[in-house]
């Protein structure tokens, strides 16, 4: 109930709210996938990219949401142009790819990957 409350608050434009309602559902439930992504996905629009990056290191943990977890990476690649100590960039053609071997059927990944792959003009990883 907690991640519903705060995704209907980072909804209406409310962010701070919406992270401490993931906070509370995380406190209740320290394993709830869905709050840790949730989180990283305010903390990246916010721009506090090191808090979306250990979201997103906490939800790994936990199986089930990985494309859901790749594209946050991929957007949080993207949009982090510092590197932290010890923080290697992945490339996100790989990790599209990855995400895309892990759903096969799920096409608006798929669609990323073709358009990224386009982008970057190297077909021969295409396979």
């Amino acid at each position: 109930m907690r991640v519903n409350l705060g995704n209907l608050e980072a909804s209406e434009g409310r962010p701070e709210r919406a992270l401490a309602e993931y906070d509370e559902a995380l406190r209740r439930e320290p394993g709830l996938q869905f709050a840790h992504l949730a989180s990283a996905a305010v903390n990246l629009k916010l721009g506090r990219f090191s808090s979306a990056r250990a979201a997103l290191e906490r939800a790994e943990s936990q199986p089930g949401l990985e494309v859901e977890e790749i594209e946050l990476r991929v957007a949080l690649e993207a949009a982090d142009r510092s590197r932290p100590a010890g923080v290697r960039r992945r490339d996100p053609l790989m990790l599209y790819r990855e995400a895309c071997e892990l759903a096969p059927n799920h096409w608006p990944i798929r669609r990323r990957y073709f358009a990224t792959l386009a982008l970057a003009t190297r077909p021969e990883i295409a396979a």
